[in-house]
Parts: C-alpha cells; structure tokens; sequence
C-alpha cells in the first residue's frame, strides 16, 4: 500500500513507507511550529484551499457544477447507462493468483508477499497463458 505524500514545495510523491504522528509529536510544540511552517509554504506556493463557491460555474450557488449539462445525457434520457457486454473484461479478472498471499524467501527467512497484477511484455500484452495443470501453467 501507498500514499501520495504533498511536499512543503507543493510536489506530490508517492510513498510506500510512512507513519502517522504519535499523540507526543501531535503536542510537541517543535512539531507544532514544524507543522504550521508547512502549511504557510504550502499556502504561498499552491494557494488557499478551494471552497465550494469556487466551484461555482453561474451564480446559482453550485448547483449547475454538480448537475450534468444536457450534453452530457444521452438521448435516451438515462445519463451513466453502461451496457454489460460494453464492459470489456481485463486479463487479471478472474485470475486466481492475483491478490493471493504468498510466501517468498528473503536472506534467510520468510517474507509474506501479495501478487497486485500480471506481468506484460513490452507491448501491454499478458505474459503466459492459464493452464488447469500447474507445470504448464506459464503465467507470470
């Protein structure tokens, strides 16, 4: 798991390795300091933060920013409407060994790891193929 982390310079970085403060650092006064200099320089760099009236399109206090426009229905008169076989699936869905927990030598002990997704060759294709016997099954 990751988060994106805004740095005092307005950059966003992702970050797999991080920690929320600890209710003595929440009330340590050097923190806090620390802590309110960050959000000036994030202030003067990126701005105030946005309100709802500046997501206001009209005068009409916000209500035509959250409404779709008429061009954005369809002439059926349903807006959203997706058809099931238009959803075309991906090669992950269904696969049985992504999001399983595994066990990985690390040095000289045991890890336990995650598969998030399949292995692709240079063109986006899906490496390996599925096969009901585990020796011929090549995926990656």
């Amino acid at each position: 798991m990751s988060a994106r982390i805004i740095k005092a310079n307005g950059q966003v970085v992702d970050r797999s390795t991080f920690r929320h403060l600890t209710a003595d650092e929440l009330q340590d006064e050097v923190h806090k300091a620390t802590r309110d200099d960050f959000t000036k320089l994030l202030h003067e760099k990126l701005g105030s933060a946005a309100t709802f009236a500046d997501l206001t399109l009209s005068g009409d206090g916000g209500r035509s920013f959250l409404l779709p426009t008429p061009e954005h229905i369809p002439s059926d008169g349903v807006p959203f409407d997706i058809l099931e076989e238009e959803l075309m699936p991906t090669p992950e869905s269904g696969d049985e060994y992504v999001n399983a927990e595994v066990m990985l030598p690390r040095g000289n002990a045991m890890q336990r790891g995650r598969v998030v997704k399949r292995k692709r060759d240079d063109d986006g294709n899906i490496v390996g193929t599925a096969n009901a016997n585990p020796i011929l099954d090549t995926r990656v």
